[in-house]
């Protein structure tokens, strides 16, 4: 239970603190990579705009070469779609990105 500055406390379950999480992140495609870039890179990248959870970049498990693409876990949705706007279309080392939310699993 959760109580509140204003009155009298409030159940909360973990199950709704978890779906609450999630909600307010947004998980990102990026693709059309160079290959030279790496996760550190687009961690860098997508910091501009708010906190980054997670990037990964695609890896052929045979070869270990990148894929072309990867995704960017951002903490907050607000922070995520700044993001997608400022940076889709943009060339990076060369290649020009394609940026959109990620569709679910």
């Amino acid at each position: 239970m959760l109580s509140g500055p204003s009155g009298p406390a409030v159940p909360v379950s973990a199950a709704h603190i978890l779906l609450t999480s999630k909600l307010l992140r947004m998980n990102i495609y990026v693709g059309r990579l160079n290959h030279a870039i790496t996760e550190l890179h687009l961690e860098l990248l997508f910091g501009h705009f708010g906190e980054v959870e997670r990037a990964k970049v695609i890896t052929d498990r045979l070869t270990g070469e990148t894929r072309g693409f990867g995704f960017v876990e951002m903490k907050d949705m607000r922070s995520a779609n700044k993001a997608i706007d400022k940076l889709d279309g943009v060339k990076l080392e060369g290649a020009t990105l394609v940026v959109r939310p990620a569709k679910p699993d």
